[in-house]
């Protein structure tokens, strides 16, 4: 039998299918390695003795629920745009039905998005925290961040009688990725402080396991923050039709769905494989004298933390 379809009407399903297409495949590909990064880092939690591990060992659970969601429901919808898109080629009656399922398919994973990228953020507000000796203040202005883009994810949620959306759908990814910036700057910009004055008073030799962590904290931040970059440019080709904007826009969302988990899965997992040696380094230099000549009569000791006697002239 033979069909002949309106190419106008035709287009926008095709783009709708080829976005859940791209999107399903390279979400899985993440996936998969994303899975192999998990157990490692359960690995890690589990045989390093670090503060808070058991809070560490549900976040990073979570987290691993939501990205398994996350690479389930684009296997959905992907089935249900193809179902769309062979209904809209046999005038199917199934249609409306078959639209209205994929909508709440999006809707939930909208909230899925959110709560993925909540936690991941407050993972990171929490190794801000740690980083600054527990000081609350500095957490004020990310908190803030946060309950902003949980705000915005809700309103991106809603529409006007018209059917359009209350506010750019943009803004909660733009929200994520200023609060993530502010997080990256904040938690380098203290290590890299701390360096310049281990490395004024122990030597260069401490100083490269300050610039140790500082790396691992730009690498995986700036994973996470290219990804959401990416996105957002992508989101400005939503109201194209072409297929390569569908192609474009599904393989950075399934980029994105992925990374949001990879990103601090990875922190874990380079520190389980010993290549994070801050914290013995930071309580010695957080109770060193600030002023003065110094003179050190035995060598540090980082293993217990401890640190010698000195004479200040």
């Amino acid at each position: 039998m033979d069909y002949v379809v309106d190419p106008a009407e035709f287009a926008v399903p095709w783009a709708i299918m080829l976005d859940a297409i791209s999107l399903t495949c390279t979400s899985l590909v993440l996936y998969g390695l994303y899975i192999v990064l998990f157990f490692f880092a359960i690995r890690a939690l589990m045989q390093r003795d670090l503060p808070r591990r058991r809070a560490l060992l549900i976040t990073t659970s979570v987290m691993f629920f939501l990205g398994t969601c996350g690479a389930v429901g684009p296997v959905v919808m992907t089935s249900v745009t193809v179902r769309i898109v062979n209904g809209v080629v046999q005038r199917s009656s199934d249609l409306p039905r078959l639209v209205e399922i994929l909508n709440i398919l999006q809707l939930l994973d909208v909230v899925r998005s959110s709560m993925n990228n909540v936690v991941t953020d407050l993972l990171f507000l929490y190794r801000c925290y740690i980083i600054w000796g527990s000081k609350r203040k500095v957490l004020i202005l990310p908190a803030l961040c946060i309950l902003a883009t949980v705000v915005l994810n809700v309103l991106v949620c809603l529409k006007n009688p018209q059917g359009a959306y209350l506010i750019d759908t943009k803004a909660p990814f733009i929200m994520t990725l200023g609060t993530n910036l502010l997080l990256m700057f904040l938690t380098a910009g203290r290590i890299w402080y701390k360096g310049r004055e281990v490395h004024t008073i122990l030597g260069p030799a401490f100083r490269k396991k300050y610039n140790s962590a500082l790396a691992l904290i730009l690498e995986s931040d700036a994973l996470y923050c290219f990804s959401l970059v990416v996105w957002v440019a992508s989101l400005t080709t939503l109201n194209s039709t072409g297929e390569f904007a569908a192609v474009f826009a599904g393989v950075t969302g399934g980029l994105v769905i992925q990374i949001v988990n990879i990103a601090p899965t990875l922190i874990l997992v380079r520190v389980g494989m010993g290549q994070d040696r801050i914290q013995a380094t930071t309580a010695v230099s957080d109770r060193l004298p600030s002023g003065g000549s110094i003179r050190f009569r035995v060598p540090v000791n980082l293993e217990d933390e401890s640190y010698p006697v000195v004479d200040i002239k």
